[in-house]
């Protein structure tokens, strides 16, 4: 903990959705705009993650508020998405809502998710 500011190395502020876990949303709107396999969806997913986690390691937020920045970022796109796709390149929107509902997340279910347990199962058998 001695890269933290904090001695326990958690925040001494209250618990915020994360804004930098929020940005980190490639696993909402890539599998909308791009046409992914399942495996690549599930990197995606890990790097997401990583940047989230990356931020409770720091000290500078707490694991819920990382989960919750990417629930909250996955959100903000499901509703900013569809008129910008249309606005900017005349996606249809209903269109792209069909692919947001498809591909929501909840990330609170992540280390039980195939994507997290794929990882470790992989991890495990190559002794990586």
């Amino acid at each position: 903990t001695a890269f933290t500011a904090y001695r326990e190395g958690s925040p001494r502020h209250p618990s915020w959705p994360a804004m930098h876990s929020a940005a980190s949303a490639g696993s909402m709107w890539m599998p909308v705009v791009m046409n992914l396999t399942t495996e690549q969806l599930c990197h995606v997913k890990s790097v997401d993650y990583g940047v989230a986690y990356a931020r409770t390691v720091a000290g500078v937020h707490y694991p819920s508020d990382n989960i919750d920045g990417l629930n909250l970022g996955q959100e903000i796109l499901a509703r900013k998405l569809p008129t910008y796709l249309a606005n900017r390149y005349g996606s249809n929107p209903d269109q792209v809502r069909k692919k947001i509902e498809d591909n929501r997340f909840n990330w609170k279910q992540y280390l039980t998710s195939s994507c997290f347990a794929g990882d470790n199962a992989n991890q495990k058998t190559t002794g990586q």
